[in-house]
């Protein structure tokens, strides 16, 4: 069990570092400048089915 415990933390420890957290603050604002534009682009609807394909 603890060798299973090591090895998990040696891959997930580097996902929760500053440099790992400024990269995903990034990747959010770009996300949301895409998805800015396609909506001002397309309108809201047609931004709702690609950002939210889920619905």
């Amino acid at each position: 069990m603890n060798k299973s415990v090591r090895f998990l933390g040696r891959f997930l420890a580097p996902l929760f570092t500053t440099r790992a957290a400024g990269l995903y603050m990034l990747l959010f604002a770009g996300a949301i400048g895409v998805g800015t534009f396609i909506e001002n682009d397309y309108g809201t609807s047609s931004a709702q089915h690609v950002l939210f394909p889920f619905r």
